[in-house]
C-alpha cells in the first residue's frame, strides 16, 4: 500500500494494512532489519556504516488511521526498535505522505513530548518531487526555479512549526520534460535545491534519489530523459560539476537568481499549500 512499491513484484494490492498475517510480517520485517543492522555493527568491517534505519517507504496516507494503519504501526514500532537501536547512534526515520504535512508532523511532535525517551533521534522524512503529478505541460524551467525558491520551504514548513527535525528523504532533478539541458540549467537547479534544503529551519540532511539506469540507445529521447535520474551520469556528461557541493553557495537561498527574485515570488499558506500547487512569478 505505498505510491511506488519498488519490491520487484507487480500487485494491485499488497495487502500491507488490510490483512493481519500481511501486517504482523510487516513488524517481523523491521526486527529483521534491526538484526542485520545490529550484525554489521558487530563487525569491524561494517561498524558504522548504518546511521538510521526507515520503519515504511511513502506509505498511503489513506491507511494513517485505520486500526492496522500507518499511525498504528509507528506508535509502536518505534519503541521497540528504540530499545534495541539507540538514539544517540541510530536515527529512525518516518515517511509520511500526506499534503499538507500538518497532521502528520502535529501527530509526531505530540508523540515526542509524550514519550521523549522513544522518540527521541526520530525524524520526519520528507519527499521532495516536481514529478508525479506536479509537472504539467508546457513545461519551462522557470516552473522548477519558482517552485524551489519560493513554494518547496513551505511544504516542509509545518515540520518546522512543529518544531520537529525533518530529513529530505528523497529528492531529484528529473522534471519529466526535454529541455532541461539546455543553458546551464541542472547546475541551477541542484544548487537551488541543496540551498533551499540548508537554509530551511530544522532541515537536518537530504538524499538525492540516484539510480543507474540503463539507457535505451534504440530510443533516442529515452536516454536523454532519464538521465536526469543518474547524479553520476549528469556530472560526466558535464551537466553538473565533478565538486558538487563544494562549488555551491548554500548560506543563502538560491543564491544565483537574481536578487528582485525573492519579491516576485507568490504567497503560499503552508497549511494549505500542496505538494502539487503551481508556482508563477509575480509580475
Amino acid at each position: 500500500q505505498t505510491v511506488n512499491a519498488f519490491t520487484g513484484r507487480v500487485q494491485k494490492e499488497a495487502m500491507f494494512f488490510r490483512e493481519r498475517r500481511h501486517y504482523e510480517r510487516g513488524k517481523a520485517a523491521v526486527e529483521a532489519m534491526v538484526d542485520l543492522v545490529l550484525s554489521y555493527e558487530a563487525s569491524p568491517l561494517t561498524a558504522g556504516v548504518v546511521v538510521g534505519i526507515e520503519l515504511i517507504n511513502e506509505p498511503d496516507q489513506a491507511f494513517w488511521n485505520m486500526p492496522m494503519g500507518v499511525r498504528a504501526f509507528y506508535e509502536e514500532m518505534v519503541p521497540r526498535v528504540r530499545r534495541r537501536l539507540s538514539a544517540g547512534r541510530y536515527m529512525v526515520l518516518l515517511s509520511c505522505m500526506d499534503s499538507p504535512h500538518t497532521v502528520t508532523a502535529d501527530w509526531l511532535a505530540r508523540a515526542r513530548d509524550r514519550d521523549p525517551q522513544s522518540f527521541a533521534g526520530v525524524v520526519y522524512d520528507a519527499h521532495v518531487y516536481h514529478l508525479f503529478g506536479d509537472n504539467s505541460a508546457p513545461w519551462s524551467t522557470e516552473q522548477d526555479l519558482c517552485k524551489t525558491c519560493c513554494r518547496d520551504t513551505h511544504l516542509l514548513q509545518p515540520m518546522w512549526v512543529a518544531g520537529i527535525p525533518v530529513i529530505v528523504g528523497e529528492y531529484g532533478l528529473s522534471t519529466g520534460f526535454g529541455g532541461w539541458d539546455q543553458g546551464g540549467f541542472e547546475r541551477m537547479n541542484l544548487e537551488n535545491q541543496l540551498s533551499m534544503f540548508n537554509t530551511t529551519p530544522w532541515v537536518v540532511g537530504s538524499f538525492i534519489w540516484n539510480f543507474r539506469l540503463l539507457l535505451d540507445k534504440r530510443k533516442p529521447v529515452m536516454p536523454v530523459m532519464f538521465q536526469e535520474w543518474s547524479l553520476l551520469d549528469m556530472i560526466d556528461a558535464g551537466y553538473l560539476p565533478p565538486d558538487g557541493v563544494h562549488g555551491f553557495d548554500l548560506a543563502v537561498l538560491c543564491p544565483s537568481l537574481p536578487e528582485e527574485i525573492p519579491g516576485a515570488c507568490p504567497r503560499f499558506d503552508y497549511r494549505r499549500t500542496l505538494w502539487t500547487a503551481r508556482c508563477d512569478w509575480r509580475a
